[in-house]
């Protein structure tokens, strides 16, 4: 039973170990002149989903912004 749990524990402390680590790369970005709205017009249905490796980013499609660039 003491073995067991020394492995619970060992398993528990990686795990938190990995979470501090991965928390460490998030940085704060400032919000001061500008702001983020879904674009609620924005055809993404039939979008296509891409994965790492099977595209090269000249080649993606560009969909422009159904609004907002007056703004």
């Amino acid at each position: 039973m003491v073995m067991l749990l020394k492995k619970v524990m060992f398993v528990l402390t990686g795990m938190m170990l990995a979470i501090v680590c991965h928390a460490q790369q998030i940085f704060f970005v400032d919000d001061t002149g500008w702001r983020l709205w879904p674009d609620t017009a924005a055809r993404w249905e039939h979008d296509r989903l891409y994965l790492p490796g099977e595209f090269h980013i000249a080649q993606l499609p560009v969909n422009p912004p159904s609004a907002g660039w007056d703004y």
